[in-house]
């Protein structure tokens, strides 16, 4: 299995992860529900460029004070 390391120290370029359109799906007192598109980009070759796109959906909690 390879190290997650190891691939990054590899890539030549810049890699960005891109969150578009976050909509807040849910939320309440201490939790809340989100979704975004993603828009992967690179630098290679000097200009960027999208890699791909995709889809998250994430959840905040709060935590103590935070």
């Amino acid at each position: 299995m390879r190290d997650t390391r190891d691939t990054t120290e590899a890539q030549a370029e810049q890699r960005r992860h891109n969150l578009i359109n976050v909509v807040f799906h849910r939320a309440d007192a201490d939790t809340a529900v989100a979704w975004a598109h993603l828009m992967l980009t690179s630098n290679a070759g000097g200009s960027p460029t999208v890699i791909t796109t995709g889809f998250y959906a994430f959840t905040l909690r709060h935590a103590g004070s935070e």
